[in-house]
């Protein structure tokens, strides 16, 4: 999947899958909230639908907000478009609070934080740098960074990610923005999935289990019946 940091509110015609076309339909479900359908068309395979949900929406201030969204069926990832407008450091203290009081701290691992943070990777003695580091390693994050200017002033855009996705930077693109545009691939997990149990005949285990059930006086007689 390839994500650029200055399109992730709307999944726009910036963000795309990598040699595929998609075909973006925004509706809402039975419960009013926003759903973003996918087509994805591929190249030698056809087509198929990639349903992203809007599960939850925080506010963190008046520039963004995260969002738990489910991708697929079963793919789950924290996403927000970051903007700090001062870069000061109580405005990345309020980013890290609102993760602990909303986030449930089993899936910090699928945060995706992306934009611009105001403040410069560049100078790592800075103590808004020396916050940033220490917040992400308490919240087991993890700073992706373009290691180049991606302003005149400097490096303040990059990602933030929980240890569950990986991230790699693909390119760094002029725009009419004071801002160079990143486009990065982002992986994100399959769950682990529980082995299904299949009855091979669902009718005959049905009388199976009436018989039982019928003729036992007590549990042991049931479960020995069963067992037959």
């Amino acid at each position: 999947m390839i994500l650029t940091s200055c399109c992730f509110k709307k999944f726009g015609s910036l963000t795309r899958f990598s040699n595929r076309r998609l075909k973006c339909i925004q509706k809402k479900n039975l419960y009013g909230r926003s759903e973003w359908t996918i087509e994805v068309v591929e190249q030698w395979c056809g087509s198929k639908q990639l349903t992203i949900k809007f599960i939850k929406k925080y506010r963190v201030n008046k520039d963004f907000n995260i969002y738990r969204m489910l991708i697929g069926r079963d793919k789950i990832i924290w996403l927000a478009s970051v903007y700090l407008s001062k870069g000061t450091t109580n405005q990345l203290k309020l980013l890290f609070k609102k993760i602990y009081e909303q986030i449930p701290a089993n899936e910090w691992k699928y945060l995706l934080l992306a934009g611009d943070y105001n403040f410069n990777l560049q100078k790592p003695e800075d103590k808004k740098i020396k916050l940033l580091n220490s917040l992400s390693k308490q919240f087991g994050l993890k700073v992706v960074r373009a290691n180049a200017k991606t302003r005149t002033t400097g490096e303040p855009d990059f990602l933030l990610c929980g240890t569950a996705i990986k991230a790699k930077m693909l390119s760094l693109n002029k725009t009419l923005s004071d801002h160079k545009m990143l486009i990065w691939e982002v992986e994100l997990p399959c769950p682990l999935l529980k082995a299904t149990d299949l009855l091979p005949n669902r009718k005959l285990a049905e009388e199976i289990t009436m018989k039982a059930w019928n003729e036992a006086r007590n549990a042991k007689e049931f479960l020995k019946s069963i067992n037959q």
